[in-house]
């Protein structure tokens, strides 16, 4: 997988590189032919509430968009949540109903899943996993 960071703050650009690497290695993804763009936007969770989120506009490519200004933790927290949904879409697990316009619902394995699902299963699957890469990443720095 092809990784490109784009930050105003070069620390955080680094910072950010390293965990996605990270990421990208323990969520098996180094073998994608996808482009992974990760940008740092001011105000995203003021505008839109959300943290962070992911994006595919086509098939060669997906995004994460971070809040530049979470913390580092949180920034940590979101990002390993985020590339649960990099792998889900990288692997074919999850897709968007349609693109270049809002469909109004996914495809989560195969099945369509209708907008306004209160906690539909990727976003499940990505709260469950992001606490255990946290802990993953965390025992091995400890090391």
């Amino acid at each position: 997988m092809k990784l490109l960071v784009y930050s105003r703050s070069r620390r955080r650009e680094e910072t950010i590189r390293d965990l996605a690497g990270y990421f990208v290695a323990v969520l098996n993804l180094g073998r994608s032919r996808k482009t992974l763009s990760i940008y740092t936007v001011p105000r995203l969770q003021q505008d839109t509430g959300d943290m962070g989120r992911t994006v595919k506009p086509d098939d060669d490519n997906i995004a994460i968009l971070l809040d530049s200004r979470l913390n580092d933790e949180r920034m940590l927290v979101t990002l390993a949540h985020e590339m649960v949904h990099v792998r889900q879409l990288a692997r074919g697990q999850l897709k968007p109903g349609a693109y270049g316009r809002r469909a109004g619902y996914w495809i989560w394995q195969g099945r369509r899943v209708d907008d306004g699902v209160l906690l539909p299963p990727w976003e499940q699957e990505a709260y469950k996993m992001e606490g255990l890469l946290v802990a993953q990443l965390k025992a091995v720095l400890a090391r």
